[in-house]
């Protein structure tokens, strides 16, 4: 009977371990939101010497973040756009022309999770580069992002500057 008690302990308890496991190792949804970030960051950014293939493709796979329409909204830069995610690589291809390098970073994530898979997150952006003229820049931006989630992915359907930081 002890024995038997023993067997059940030990099997309940590995049983607890595993399922910790998955829930502490399976990426969740914030997770999931923070490497769309990281994926955005990652294809915006402009290494000094690379080549317009290169740029290129780094531009399409910008797309893939976003919904099929977009809204961006940035009333500091009196901007206010709907437009479709099939415009965006040429607006990527149009603003990393002015930068020999460029990157960006997203720091202080605030994600609220919504139910009909949607996601709100704030964010601070900066973003750092030099120009073609030489001259370098460093920006920092509170942003306001919508996500919808399509097909087990989030995608970005509206980016707002509620704030421009400065130092």
């Amino acid at each position: 009977m002890v024995a038997e008690r023993r067997k059940w302990l030990i099997a309940g308890i590995v049983l607890l371990l595993v399922a910790g496991g998955i829930v502490v190792l399976w990426p969740g949804e914030a997770a999931r939101i923070k490497k769309q970030f990281d994926s955005l960051a990652g294809n915006i950014q402009k290494k000094a010497g690379e080549n317009q293939l290169a740029a290129a493709a780094n531009a399409r796979r910008v797309r893939e973040v976003f919904t099929e329409m977009v809204s961006l909204y940035a009333p500091a830069y009196d901007y206010d756009r709907e437009l479709p995610a099939a415009e965006i690589p040429a607006l990527v291809l149009s603003a990393r022309m002015a930068y020999t390098e460029l990157s960006l970073d997203f720091d202080d994530y605030q994600i609220e999770i919504l139910p009909d898979n949607l996601a709100l997150v704030r964010v601070t952006s900066r973003l750092r580069g030099q120009l073609t003229s030489g001259e370098a820049i460093e920006d920092f931006q509170e942003l306001n992002c919508r996500l919808q989630k399509i097909e087990g992915r989030w995608r970005f359907r509206a980016v707002e500057v509620i704030e421009v930081l400065t130092r």
